[in-house]
């Protein structure tokens, strides 16, 4: 949905009350004039549509104690879990739009200066990635791994699926590498952190 420029005419009164409810919203007055439009026409745009699928994941967050929420905007949404291990580690997950079409990232990034943390998460990272190739999820445009960090791309469905089912399976991948990773930090076993894989995706 491609946007363009267009000249209409309006009263200064409203000019004025669109550009404070804009500031008032953190939005710019195109964007918001775009959005009452849109509503009235009964049309979700993409920036509509990531917002609700923002809304979804901060609702399945708010019924998780495990983790917290650092920041939640139109295009990201970051949360944080510790888990109890030496040095008390932070994860910081993050969800972002990159605003092409569809388009976004599942950023992971763990917050320590400790090299025995980040080679025992770089470990983690590549049997992760190992597991994702062996089971497929429903995510095909592939990772990135870098020192203490792994990025997952993603491509949002276009149709057939509301904004409701792909925050649940977001939250559910972050939840799902959240749970695994700390049973795998915890035991040191591939063999339970593929069982736990298997079964918190069915």
């Amino acid at each position: 949905m491609a946007n363009r420029v267009y000249s209409i005419v309006l009263n200064d009164d409203v000019v004025e009350a669109i550009d404070n409810t804009a500031y008032r919203l953190g939005m710019t007055r195109s964007a918001l004039i775009n959005h009452i439009l849109a509503q009235s026409v009964s049309l979700v745009t993409p920036e509509q549509r990531r917002r609700n699928i923002i809304s979804a994941i901060r609702r399945e967050i708010d019924r998780d104690r495990l983790f917290v929420m650092l920041d939640a905007g139109d295009n990201i949404l970051t949360v944080k879990s510790q888990f109890k291990y030496k040095y008390n580690p932070t994860i910081k997950y993050s969800i972002v739009f990159t605003g092409k079409e569809g388009k976004g990232e599942i950023r992971i990034a763990m917050r320590t200066q400790n090299s025995t943390l980040i080679e025992g998460l770089d470990s983690f990272l590549h049997l992760w990635s190992g597991l994702e190739e062996k089971y497929p999820l429903p995510f095909k445009e592939g990772y990135f791994i870098a020192p203490g960090r792994y990025t997952r791309f993603f491509t949002l469905a276009k149709e057939n699926v509301n904004e409701e089912e792909i925050g649940d399976l977001l939250w559910q991948y972050i939840n799902t590498f959240d749970t695994v990773m700390k049973d795998y930090f915890k035991n040191g076993s591939i063999e339970n952190a593929e069982k736990m894989y298997l079964k918190l995706l069915k």
